[in-house]
Formats: structure tokens, sequence, C-alpha cells
């Protein structure tokens, strides 16, 4: 069995940070280079023999794994748990460079207690929790296959927390979103 993580190509917000919002909508969508990315990540792993591709809620994710998709003839599978991290709340009401400073995925390794939980938002610990479930998910029926998520989600899950060979193939990468 092997396990090919893939990055969402660069989103929109990637390109262009100040169309970021936070908490993130589901809805952010690939850039044109990103979908370029996306294509050419695609490529490659058509020909890996992968059997599954399984991605993230976010819209940028499933757009890279729909991407990958017509190029397999494979029908991704959305888990719903491998989303970003997620953020406490009333970070919409706070001006945009407040918001990327108070933002807790940019200041959790801060903190040196992976249990602590700022407000209504996620914990280290929590998305870890998330990562074990992703790990018995992916190794519960041994195929070959392919996740198309954000980066704490799938820079989370690497081959040793997954129990399962590293596979970095060699894709495109841009400013942000990135294949990998």
């Amino acid at each position: 069995m092997r396990i090919h993580l893939l990055r969402h190509g660069e989103s929109r917000s990637n390109a262009d940070p100040e169309r970021i919002a936070i908490p993130e909508h589901e809805g952010d969508a690939l850039s044109d280079r990103g979908r370029k990315q996306a294509a050419a990540a695609a490529a490659f792993v058509a020909d890996l023999g992968i059997a599954r591709i399984v991605s993230s809620p976010m819209g940028r994710a499933r757009e890279t794994a729909a991407i990958l998709a017509a190029r397999t003839g494979l029908e991704p599978v959305v888990w719903d748990w491998l989303h970003e991290l997620r953020e406490p709340s009333g970070y919409p009401a706070l001006p945009r460079v407040e918001q990327e400073r108070q933002r807790w995925s940019n200041r959790m390794s801060q903190n040196p207690d992976p249990a602590h939980r700022p407000g209504d938002g996620e914990s280290f610990a929590d998305l870890l929790a998330r990562v074990g479930r992703t790990r018995e998910r992916l190794v519960a029926d041994a195929v070959d296959r392919c996740s198309s998520a954000t980066g704490s989600s799938s820079g989370s899950c690497s081959p040793r927390r997954c129990s399962a060979p590293s596979s970095r193939p060699a894709t495109p990468t841009g400013s942000g979103g990135s294949a990998r």
C-alpha cells in the first residue's frame, strides 16, 4: 500500500492574501496557476496506479481532487474531518492585518501545551486526533490512494504518522498551495 499526499494547487487566497477570510470558507477556489499545478500533478499521479482519491471538504482541495479524478476516472470521496485548523470565532470583525496577527494557526507553535484550545478553536491535539482518524482510514483497506488536502491536514499526516512508505514525487510547486 502506498499513500500519496497531494496538497491543493495554489488557491486564489494563496495568490492574493487579501482575498482570504477567517474563518476560511469552503468555497475558496483555485487560481489559474493552481488549476495548472493540479493538472500537472494529475498527469504525474495518473501513472501511479492509485485506486482511491480522498479529499478535504475545502473548495480548493475538492477542485484539485476533481482535476485528478478527470484524469484517472476515479470518483473522489470527501472526508469532512480533513479541513483546515478550526480557528476561534470572532476574526471576521477584525481588520485584515489584525486577523493575520491573531490567527491561531500562526501562533500555535508558540504555545507549549498541545491541548490548549483558544476559545472555540481547535488545539494541536485536536488536529493530531483528526490525523489519527485519517491514518486509520487510509490504512484500513490497504489500497494505493491519493489524498488531496490542505497544508495542516496533509502536512501533519507524514509517512511516519501514517505508517506508510514515503511517496514524494517531484511535482510542480508554487507560492502558497503546492502539489506534494
